[in-house]
């Protein structure tokens, strides 16, 4: 009989939460409500309204990491947690920080930046902060992208916004229909915050090569942990690990693109690659 998986124990810090449906929403550990629609074929996860549940702890797959990540920066802050989503889709991420925070005493205040680009998963962004009773309007959700200068930058239209999140700025709009949206510096965004960001998540579908190295000084100042979502090749991945150097981060996760890996949870097989590293000077 095949063992069943443990969890990392970062999870053991966190209640799971009893949840009530409302209908067409999937709902997680931490009690978060996720519109269905948001994804194709989530609706048959959907609870129904009025069921009562205690959600599992996340499955296992390539954003069980990314959820290890999020709750070690979460335990691991001050007085104020501070967080930035860059691609942020509907920003999934940002609300499981804010309510992971809700369960570490120490957290008085939260402070959230999500950068997306597309209209309807900038839409999706503010739907998901308020169908979990956070107002939009008390954090930084900004429609644009981010990028190596401050403009306006090329961005492919979504005709499928439940199915594709992975466009990006680098794409050929030769034969693609575009619309233009604001762009902005890394630096630009950094500044918005009170103080150090307890973590910076980066999916950014490639144009994470050309942002991420030339701001590695900015980044070991002002960001205590980092996840970059990985995307294109091996290769690039591999540059962009060794644009971080080892006396200055510690590397906590380096899960290549495209490959499978025997973790202390389970075998896990990576569609897009990961590297998280955390600052050692903050």
């Amino acid at each position: 009989m095949p063992q069943e998986n443990k969890n990392h124990p970062i999870f053991n810090r966190f209640q799971r939460q009893k949840v009530i449906g409302m209908g067409g929403f999937t709902y997680d550990f931490l009690g978060i409500a996720t519109d269905s629609s948001f994804k194709t074929g989530w609706s048959k996860f959907a609870l129904p309204k009025g069921k009562s549940a205690i959600p599992n702890y996340p499955p296992l797959n390539e954003h069980y990491f990314d959820w290890i990540s999020i709750l070690t920066s979460v335990v691991n802050a001050n007085e104020i947690y501070r967080m930035a989503e860059l691609g942020a889709g509907y920003a999934p991420w940002l609300v499981s920080a804010a309510f992971a925070s809700r369960q570490i005493g120490k957290i008085k205040k939260i402070e959230l930046l999500g950068i997306e680009a597309d209209e309807i998963h900038y839409e999706w962004m503010k739907k998901h902060f308020l169908d979990n009773g956070l107002n939009p309007d008390h954090f930084n959700l900004i429609r644009g992208a981010i990028s190596l200068l401050d403009g306006y930058v090329k961005f492919p239209k979504i005709e499928t916004p439940d199915q594709n999140y992975g466009a990006s700025i680098r794409e050929n709009f030769n034969n693609t229909d575009y619309v233009e949206v604001k762009s902005y510096q890394l630096n630009k965004l950094t500044d918005k915050f009170s103080g150090v960001i307890d973590l910076l998540h980066v999916d950014i579908q490639g144009v994470e090569y050309d942002v991420i190295p030339p701001n590695i000084e900015l980044l070991t100042k002002k960001v205590k942990m980092i996840l970059i979502g990985t995307h294109l090749s091996k290769e690039k991945h591999i540059q962009l690990r060794n644009f971080f150097p080892s006396t200055q981060w510690s590397t906590m996760f380096d899960f290549l693109y495209k490959e499978s890996y025997d973790t202390p949870y389970g075998k896990v097989q990576f569609s897009d690659g990961l590297l998280v590293f955390v600052n050692k000077s903050l």
